[in-house]
């Protein structure tokens, strides 16, 4: 999140600041019912398409996404707005952590940052 909260920075910046301040993962721990809240809020919030609703589902309880500790520390709390438990976690910069990366699904974040 840009400091303004309404999108992702620009490529290189957000390069940066991984290089910088690591891979970070937002681990929703919600189970059962609960997770489907969960994955409107997020949905909404990031604009995913719905195809991507059921695989965000599925990592839950566990990481979501990954992305800059202000990306991961935005969702987490917009999360906790709706009482859905939450957490912001270092991650490595594997493969698996790459593939979940909030800008391959973020759309409604990324077309505001491209819209300035």
């Amino acid at each position: 999140m840009e400091a303004d909260d309404s999108g992702l920075p620009p490529e290189d910046v957000r390069a940066q600041m991984l290089k910088s301040g690591g891979r970070w993962g937002l681990d929703v721990t919600t189970e059962g019912p609960r997770r489907i809240e969960a994955c409107k809020i997020l949905h909404c919030d990031l604009g995913t398409i719905m195809d991507e609703v059921k695989p965000m589902k599925q990592r839950m309880p566990g990481i979501v996404y990954t992305g800059t500790r202000a990306e991961m520390e935005w969702l987490c709390r917009r999360l906790s707005q709706f009482e859905i438990n939450s957490t912001v976690l270092p991650q490595n910069d594997g493969d698996h952590a790459r593939s979940i990366d909030i800008s391959k699904f973020a759309t409604s974040i990324i077309n505001n940052a491209k819209r300035r």
